[in-house]
């Protein structure tokens, strides 16, 4: 026989579903959802909670996180306790996380890492496999760890100064692999070799701001990557999924070159303006921060099916973490 705790009945509530909204009751039977009509009448025993106008609608995922992570010599301020409560409060019940490659470390040793720190979250939690050094000992491990569940392998076109870059020539090779065997390639998407330029001539002149940032990551790192990036899939047949996206330029090579798309709140809600706060180190991410023309063609991209997913990034930092004064290139990146 059912108990009251298998029976919960949300009465009056608006339910929000991809395409709709309407004031209705929603019945659940333990973990699944048995019944949703108006003016139901639950069982004698279920519990039944007033939804008067609140929203009910389906726990989001979140495809993007980096809980607890270390960056410019400290680490972001959230662990998977205390982001995973904090995203089960906005609604979010299953976040995807990244593993972190340790130099000598195979790809299923940093996946047991991560799954260990994970035990103490509040919210599922699957993974995505962060891949940071070119070996074939690494490439090796991938189609098992695809039997296993693990689908999903993200690889940088920057960061060489981290030792997280890949050649595009690599990336390919990393592709094939993933393609043959049904995974996903997740990208980072900023050409290393403009980055480079562009902070060349930034380098030694004293520039700090972070408006700098900024400018020694120009929009056009992630339109040329991503223009590479879309011959790399039409060569291996790879799907692509190119993480933060945050430009009008990129965005419409990804859609020619038929590559999945990600952006962040942070790109949709917020433009390269705030660089010239006092407080714009609050706002140092990577990729930076935009135009107010590529945020409205984010919006835009959202609406008519351009954008495929949202994702936080979230990788915060404390106030204290991102003192006045320091160099663009000293600040954590992270909001």
């Amino acid at each position: 026989m059912s108990t009251s705790q298998n029976y919960l009945c949300l009465k009056n509530g608006t339910v929000i579903n991809a395409d709709s909204e309407q004031q209705t009751d929603v019945l659940i039977r333990g973990r699944k959802i048995v019944q949703v009509e108006p003016n139901l009448t639950p069982p004698s025993h279920a519990r039944v909670v007033d939804c008067t106008g609140k929203l009910i609608f389906p726990g989001m995922i979140d495809p993007h996180t980096h809980m607890g992570i270390p960056i410019k010599n400290g680490w972001s301020a959230d662990d998977f306790e205390s982001g995973t409560r904090a995203a089960l409060k906005a609604g979010v019940t299953t976040i995807l996380d990244f593993t972190i490659l340790e130099p000598g470390q195979s790809l299923s040793e940093s996946i047991v890492v991560r799954r260990k720190l994970a035990e103490k979250s509040h919210t599922s939690v699957g993974f995505h496999c962060n891949i940071t050094r070119f070996e074939k000992s690494l490439l090796d491990e991938i189609p098992e760890l695809i039997k296993q569940g693990i689908m999903s392998f993200k690889v940088f076109t920057t960061y060489e100064e981290a030792g997280m870059y890949l050649t595009y020539k690599q990336i390919k090779k990393v592709a094939r692999v993933i393609a043959k065997h049904g995974g996903l390639l997740m990208v980072h998407a900023e050409d290393n070799d403009i980055i480079k330029a562009a902070t060349a001539k930034y380098a030694g002149r004293n520039l700090i701001e972070p408006r700098y940032h900024a400018l020694a990551r120009p929009p056009e790192a992630e339109l040329v990557a991503i223009q590479k990036l879309g011959e790399i899939h039409r060569q291996t047949g790879c799907p692509i999924y190119i993480v933060h996206l945050n430009t009008v330029s990129g965005l419409n090579a990804a859609k020619a070159a038929g590559l999945l798309v990600e952006t962040c709140p942070q790109y949709l809600f917020f433009n390269d303006a705030v660089y010239d706060q006092p407080d714009g180190r609050m706002y140092v991410i990577s990729p930076p921060l935009r135009k107010s023309e590529d945020q409205k063609a984010l919006w835009a991209g959202l609406l008519n099916g351009q954008i495929n997913t949202i994702g936080t990034d979230h990788c915060p930092f404390r106030l204290s973490d991102k003192p006045d004064g320091l160099s663009y290139e000293q600040i954590p990146n992270g909001m």
